[in-house]
């Protein structure tokens, strides 16, 4: 799967529930927990009949995680905000994608400030 796979509601349409968006990205998108532990809180979330729709979305985890707060991204400040933090993610997933996104290779270092302002406008779409 690749960003250009990802639209805007293409996780809602996989779930059953699409109030289920939100927490699914929310665990897709965190740094501390392992695919173990996302795969357990995942299936707890959706149910295990949708046990294939759960390895698609861990198999390419950050892909749809980023990929999903970046279409549905409706301003350049809420775009800006998901590729900064794309940009900061721990892994080298984010850094990645960026690059694919982007079309270019992403700095390593980025503002704090703009980190900040990044995320209070991410915490407030969510």
């Amino acid at each position: 799967m690749t960003l250009s796979n990802i639209t805007p509601d293409w996780l809602k349409t996989q779930l059953a529930d699409p109030e289920q968006e939100k927490p699914v990205l929310t665990i897709l998108g965190s740094e501390v927990m392992t695919q173990r532990e996302c795969e357990k809180k995942l299936l707890a979330l959706i149910g295990h009949s949708k046990f294939q729709l759960a390895r698609i979305l861990l198999k390419n985890r950050f892909t749809i995680y980023f990929g999903t707060l970046f279409t549905q991204a409706t301003t350049d400040l809420e775009k800006e905000a998901v590729l900064k933090l794309m940009e900061k993610h721990k892994s080298e997933a984010g850094k990645e994608l960026l690059a694919e996104l982007v079309g270019t290779e992403p700095e390593k270092k980025i503002d704090s400030t703009e980190t900040m302002t990044a995320s209070r406008v991410l915490e407030e779409k969510m």
